[in-house]
């Protein structure tokens, strides 16, 4: 099982509606960047052959996609907002409602550091954070592997791990981005302990499409291969490559059948032609 640090974390807020609220007038800004984020995460999972698949499409498709490969969230905050399609392949950082971690929320995407140090209490865990709610669990930290599939944060679980976290804002920055997927664990799963997932902030702060999952998925590079080869044909929609990939990811065991996708009217719907997002305002029905 991949994508997952649960977070157990009490926390008392409004959940975010899933309505666009006022933002931002429409503005063009002239960038085609993009971000293919992966890592090796000292958990073993290794999500490079997915940032890969990006890489491709974005570079054939007039893109300038730069790979965020075993790097740090804190270099990747400060490329965001020139950005015009963001993919993160990873663990996500996510709250649970209970120890078991069966009901959770994707607060944050974990990057793995180029050079992770070894040995606790000196483990760093950087992220790039979507609720900012979150933002006050900084600092020291207790991760625990619970049966080999997720890790918990200081439930007393398997063999736990002291880490420092840091993680870095960026939910304002994605009023630039054309699409954003978050190829993670509950990213798209709204509402736990009052959290907001990573796809429904970037949508509310006016990203063209955000795609992310309601459950846990896991997996290696079975649905990236397929989503970007789609999109790499130039005819493909966003969506008809989620449907696709997600069928071909393996619904039955992966739970990639449980995407969500949230498009803004106005917004691109494919990778070609190489573009950047216009700002439309309004909002069209997620699925």
């Amino acid at each position: 099982m991949r994508h997952r640090y649960p977070l157990l974390a009490a926390a008392a807020c409004l959940a975010a509606s899933l309505t666009a609220v006022d933002g931002p007038p429409a503005f063009a800004l002239n960038t085609t960047e993009a971000i293919c984020a992966d890592g090796t995460y000292y958990d073993g999972v290794d999500t490079r052959p997915s940032a890969s698949e990006c890489m491709t499409a974005l570079s054939d498709a007039g893109y300038a996609p730069i790979a965020f490969s075993n790097r740090d969230a804190e270099e990747a905050a400060g490329r965001v907002e020139t950005t015009a399609i963001f993919y993160h392949a990873g663990h996500a950082l996510v709250t649970c409602s209970d120890p078991a971690a069966t009901n959770c929320t994707a607060m944050a995407s974990v990057f793995a550091p180029s050079a992770p140090p070894t040995g606790s209490p000196t483990d760093r865990l950087t992220t790039l954070l979507g609720d900012l709610q979150g933002a006050e669990l900084q600092g020291t930290a207790k991760i625990c592997p619970a049966d080999g599939q997720e890790i918990t944060l200081d439930t007393g679980l398997g063999t736990c791990r002291s880490v420092v976290l840091t993680q870095y804002p960026y939910e304002t920055a994605f009023t630039r981005i054309n699409l954003a997927v978050f190829d993670s664990c509950e990213s798209a799963h709204d509402g736990v302990n009052g959290f907001t997932s990573l796809a429904t902030e970037a949508f509310d702060n006016f990203a063209g499409t955000a795609i992310g999952w309601r459950k846990a998925i896991a997996g290696r590079d079975e649905f990236s291969r397929r989503f970007f080869s789609d999109l790499d044909d130039g005819q493909a929609t966003y969506y008809n490559a989620l449907v696709d990939a997600a069928n071909n990811a393996g619904p039955a065991t992966r739970n990639y059948t449980s995407y969500v996708y949230k498009h803004r009217s106005g917004a691109p719907t494919t990778l070609r032609p190489a573009s950047f997002y216009v700002g439309a305002a309004n909002l069209s029905e997620a699925f």
